[in-house]
């Protein structure tokens, strides 16, 4: 199996997914950490009730449900590391378009600076 290594994205010196755990309660926090561990662990081999590939989309989507809650990160594959690009607290049954935009934008920033 493939190792996988997790890896927030950095934008301006900061970590979007990292600021946006810290604002959570800390069982919030941990039920979504384990998810990045089991994320780090299973990579590709991930259930798909817990994450898919979002369509016309290079993005991928994990979804963990805590309580009345649902959180998502948005992230993609770079050979065997796994870019944490965006995190969101969904309160609809369709995940806006803002926020889809905003991981997408990410990850075409990641993609570019990492082509130098």
């Amino acid at each position: 199996m493939l190792k996988f290594e997790v890896e927030f994205y950095e934008e301006k010196g900061k970590f979007p997914v990292e600021e946006f755990l810290k604002n959570l309660i800390k069982k919030e926090k941990v039920k979504i950490y384990k998810f990045i561990d089991l994320l780090e662990e299973k990579g590709l081999e991930m259930p798909y009730g817990y994450c898919k590939k979002l369509t016309h989309s290079e993005l991928w989507e994990l979804k963990i449900d805590y309580g009345t809650n649902t959180f998502r990160i948005f992230y993609i594959y770079d050979n065997n590391k796994i870019i944490l690009l965006h995190a969101i607290r969904k309160k609809t049954d369709e995940t806006p378009i803002s926020d889809l935009k905003l991981a997408e934008k990410r990850m075409n920033d990641y993609l570019k600076n990492k082509r130098g």
